[in-house]
């Protein structure tokens, strides 16, 4: 990013590879957690992983529009959703969908920008999962 590239591109693929991109932030876990934290991208779930400090879930960077067939694949009994600020209701909806037990985390930022600004602890992360609102 030393050459930032125009605006609105900034964390675009390079090339078009035919698939959707995904991250899984552990990778012990892979696809079997119970618990799975979906936010926005690989910078995402990086940060909030690290800042969240539990082995035993998953979080995951998912592209802006994931497909239905690949929201399907996350196995997991609780999914916690982490939208941008500026996803609408029609994207949130979509996602929540596709889950049985999905619960929705509001933060006035971008989570990642979130976490580092404020020095969000584990302990602040696990709060806001307990008061998460349950969607489905």
């Amino acid at each position: 990013l030393i050459e930032p590239m125009p605006s609105g591109t900034k964390y675009r693929m390079e090339y078009r590879v035919g698939i959707e991109p995904i991250f899984m932030a552990n990778l012990e876990k892979k696809n079997t957690a119970d618990i799975v934290w979906i936010v926005e991208g690989e910078k995402k779930a990086g940060i909030t992983f690290i800042a969240l400090d539990n082995p035993e879930v998953q979080i995951i960077g998912l592209p802006k529009s994931p497909s239905d067939e690949l929201l399907k694949e996350i196995c997991a009994k609780t999914v916690y959703y982490v939208p941008d600020p500026d996803v609408t209701k029609k994207w949130r909806d979509r996602i929540a969908q596709n889950f049985a037990d999905i619960r929705v985390i509001e933060v006035v930022d971008k989570i990642d920008d979130w976490i580092i600004r404020n020095d969000i602890t584990k302990e602040n992360l696990q709060t806001l999962a307990r008061q998460a609102r349950r969607i489905r």
